[in-house]
Protein backbone atom coordinates (compact mmCIF):
# COMPACT_ATOMS: atom_id res chain seq x y z
CA UNK A 1 0.00 0.00 0.00
CA UNK A 2 1.27 3.72 -0.46
CA UNK A 3 0.04 6.84 -0.75
CA UNK A 4 1.41 9.84 -1.95
CA UNK A 5 0.10 13.33 -1.48
CA UNK A 6 0.80 17.15 -2.24
CA UNK A 7 3.65 18.12 -4.14
CA UNK A 8 5.35 14.82 -4.25
CA UNK A 9 2.52 13.33 -5.42
CA UNK A 10 4.20 13.42 -9.39
CA UNK A 11 6.87 12.42 -8.82
CA UNK A 12 5.94 9.47 -6.57
CA UNK A 13 3.15 8.07 -9.59
CA UNK A 14 6.29 8.26 -12.27
CA UNK A 15 8.55 5.71 -9.90
CA UNK A 16 5.02 3.19 -9.43
CA UNK A 17 4.38 2.99 -13.09
CA UNK A 18 8.27 2.58 -13.89
CA UNK A 19 8.67 0.25 -11.55
CA UNK A 20 5.13 -1.82 -11.30
CA UNK A 21 3.54 -0.43 -14.67
CA UNK A 22 0.13 -2.49 -14.28
CA UNK A 23 -0.41 -1.62 -10.65
CA UNK A 24 -4.32 -1.46 -9.19
CA UNK A 25 -5.51 2.33 -7.69
CA UNK A 26 -8.01 2.84 -5.11
CA UNK A 27 -8.32 5.96 -5.02
CA UNK A 28 -6.91 8.85 -6.94
CA UNK A 29 -7.87 12.42 -5.96
CA UNK A 30 -7.23 15.54 -8.66
CA UNK A 31 -7.08 19.20 -7.98
CA UNK A 32 -6.66 22.26 -10.56
CA UNK A 33 -6.10 25.27 -8.64
CA UNK A 34 -7.75 28.58 -9.69
CA UNK A 35 -6.36 32.02 -8.86
CA UNK A 36 -8.79 35.25 -9.49
CA UNK A 37 -11.03 37.51 -8.33
CA UNK A 38 -14.07 35.94 -8.32
CA UNK A 39 -12.97 32.70 -9.01
CA UNK A 40 -14.58 31.01 -5.80
CA UNK A 41 -18.27 32.17 -6.55
CA UNK A 42 -17.96 31.24 -10.78
CA UNK A 43 -17.07 27.82 -9.90
CA UNK A 44 -19.61 27.46 -7.16
CA UNK A 45 -22.31 28.70 -9.59
CA UNK A 46 -20.88 25.91 -12.21
CA UNK A 47 -20.78 22.98 -9.43
CA UNK A 48 -24.16 24.00 -8.14
CA UNK A 49 -25.69 23.94 -11.46
CA UNK A 50 -24.18 20.74 -12.88
CA UNK A 51 -24.50 18.96 -10.02
CA UNK A 52 -28.18 20.01 -9.68
CA UNK A 53 -28.97 19.45 -13.74
CA UNK A 54 -27.79 15.48 -12.94
CA UNK A 55 -29.51 15.05 -9.86
CA UNK A 56 -26.24 15.02 -7.43
CA UNK A 57 -26.39 15.70 -3.42
CA UNK A 58 -25.22 18.68 -2.80
CA UNK A 59 -23.78 19.93 0.35
CA UNK A 60 -21.93 23.12 1.27
CA UNK A 61 -19.80 23.76 4.37
CA UNK A 62 -19.07 27.04 6.11
CA UNK A 63 -20.01 29.65 8.39
CA UNK A 64 -23.98 29.59 8.06
CA UNK A 65 -24.73 33.07 8.43
CA UNK A 66 -25.80 35.36 5.58
CA UNK A 67 -23.36 37.16 2.82
CA UNK A 68 -23.01 40.24 4.56
CA UNK A 69 -22.48 38.66 8.28
CA UNK A 70 -20.08 35.95 7.56
CA UNK A 71 -16.48 36.11 8.92
CA UNK A 72 -14.48 37.29 5.49
CA UNK A 73 -11.95 34.62 6.07
CA UNK A 74 -13.93 31.71 7.04
CA UNK A 75 -13.46 29.40 3.41
CA UNK A 76 -16.62 27.09 2.18
CA UNK A 77 -16.47 24.10 0.59
CA UNK A 78 -18.63 22.32 -2.03
CA UNK A 79 -19.27 18.87 -2.18
CA UNK A 80 -20.97 17.23 -5.41
CA UNK A 81 -22.01 13.75 -5.20
CA UNK A 82 -21.66 11.00 -3.10
CA UNK A 83 -18.69 9.84 -0.59
CA UNK A 84 -19.50 6.29 -1.94
CA UNK A 85 -19.56 6.96 -5.59
CA UNK A 86 -16.70 6.43 -7.78
CA UNK A 87 -16.42 10.21 -8.45
CA UNK A 88 -16.54 12.92 -5.80
CA UNK A 89 -16.59 16.68 -6.20
CA UNK A 90 -14.90 19.26 -3.68
CA UNK A 91 -14.32 23.05 -4.29
CA UNK A 92 -13.10 24.94 -1.82
CA UNK A 93 -11.42 28.04 -0.54
CA UNK A 94 -8.05 26.94 -0.59
CA UNK A 95 -6.41 30.46 0.45
CA UNK A 96 -8.34 30.85 3.53
CA UNK A 97 -7.98 27.81 4.49
CA UNK A 98 -4.21 27.95 3.82
CA UNK A 99 -4.23 31.52 5.86
CA UNK A 100 -5.73 29.56 8.87
CA UNK A 101 -2.71 26.94 8.61
CA UNK A 102 -0.41 29.53 8.05
CA UNK A 103 2.64 30.85 10.65
CA UNK A 104 3.40 34.65 11.40
CA UNK A 105 6.55 33.81 9.78
CA UNK A 106 4.92 32.71 6.71
CA UNK A 107 3.73 34.88 3.39
CA UNK A 108 0.12 35.00 3.57
CA UNK A 109 -1.61 32.76 0.85
CA UNK A 110 -4.01 34.77 -2.11
CA UNK A 111 -7.34 34.64 -0.63
CA UNK A 112 -8.64 33.87 -4.00
CA UNK A 113 -6.67 30.94 -4.53
CA UNK A 114 -9.53 28.42 -4.90
CA UNK A 115 -9.11 24.67 -5.55
CA UNK A 116 -11.24 22.23 -7.68
CA UNK A 117 -10.64 18.83 -6.58
CA UNK A 118 -12.44 15.37 -7.92
CA UNK A 119 -12.12 11.77 -5.78
CA UNK A 120 -12.52 8.75 -7.84
CA UNK A 121 -12.60 5.51 -6.24
CA UNK A 122 -12.60 2.63 -8.74
CA UNK A 123 -15.93 0.48 -7.54
CA UNK A 124 -13.82 -3.19 -8.51
CA UNK A 125 -10.65 -4.71 -9.60
CA UNK A 126 -10.39 -4.53 -13.17
CA UNK A 127 -11.52 -0.55 -12.70
CA UNK A 128 -8.52 -0.41 -10.30
CA UNK A 129 -6.43 -1.56 -12.98
CA UNK A 130 -7.55 0.64 -15.43
CA UNK A 131 -6.92 3.80 -13.24
CA UNK A 132 -3.45 2.44 -12.61
CA UNK A 133 -3.12 3.66 -16.43
CA UNK A 134 -4.64 6.97 -16.39
CA UNK A 135 -2.81 10.12 -16.37
CA UNK A 136 -4.46 12.44 -13.71
CA UNK A 137 -6.35 14.31 -16.40
CA UNK A 138 -7.98 11.42 -17.20
CA UNK A 139 -9.83 10.81 -13.84
CA UNK A 140 -12.11 13.89 -14.89
CA UNK A 141 -13.71 11.84 -17.66
CA UNK A 142 -14.79 9.36 -15.25
CA UNK A 143 -18.38 10.80 -15.41
CA UNK A 144 -20.20 12.58 -17.32
CA UNK A 145 -20.95 15.49 -15.13
CA UNK A 146 -17.55 15.83 -13.77
CA UNK A 147 -16.22 16.25 -17.55
CA UNK A 148 -18.70 18.50 -18.17
CA UNK A 149 -17.40 20.77 -14.77
CA UNK A 150 -13.66 20.77 -15.90
CA UNK A 151 -14.62 21.57 -19.64
CA UNK A 152 -16.60 24.45 -18.58
CA UNK A 153 -13.83 25.52 -16.05
CA UNK A 154 -10.90 25.17 -18.36
CA UNK A 155 -12.12 25.14 -21.34
CA UNK A 156 -10.62 21.56 -22.01
CA UNK A 157 -12.20 18.50 -23.06
CA UNK A 158 -11.34 15.55 -21.44
CA UNK A 159 -11.89 12.21 -23.34
CA UNK A 160 -14.44 9.70 -21.23
CA UNK A 161 -12.85 7.04 -18.89
CA UNK A 162 -15.23 3.94 -18.68
CA UNK A 163 -14.57 3.21 -14.67
CA UNK A 164 -18.02 0.92 -14.11
CA UNK A 165 -16.81 -2.28 -15.38
CA UNK A 166 -19.54 -5.06 -15.22
CA UNK A 167 -18.82 -7.70 -12.28
CA UNK A 168 -18.19 -11.35 -13.76
CA UNK A 169 -20.65 -13.63 -12.79
CA UNK A 170 -20.21 -15.75 -9.64
CA UNK A 171 -20.16 -19.05 -11.76
CA UNK A 172 -17.42 -17.38 -14.14
CA UNK A 173 -15.86 -16.38 -10.83
CA UNK A 174 -16.03 -19.59 -9.85
CA UNK A 175 -15.02 -21.29 -12.86
CA UNK A 176 -11.68 -18.83 -12.89
CA UNK A 177 -10.90 -19.98 -9.36
CA UNK A 178 -11.31 -23.73 -10.19
CA UNK A 179 -9.00 -23.66 -13.15
CA UNK A 180 -6.54 -21.11 -11.30
CA UNK A 181 -6.37 -24.53 -8.69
Amino acid sequence: HLRAQGVYSPDIATIVRGLWPDHPVTRADVAIDFDGAGAFQKLYRLCFRKGREKGLKLEKRGDPRREDERNPLAGTTLYVGSRSSTAFLRLYEKGKEQLAKAKHSDQPPSLDWTRLEIEVKPQNRIARYRAGQLDPADFWGVTTWSRDILGEAMGLDVERVNMTMKRESEAISALKHMIGQ
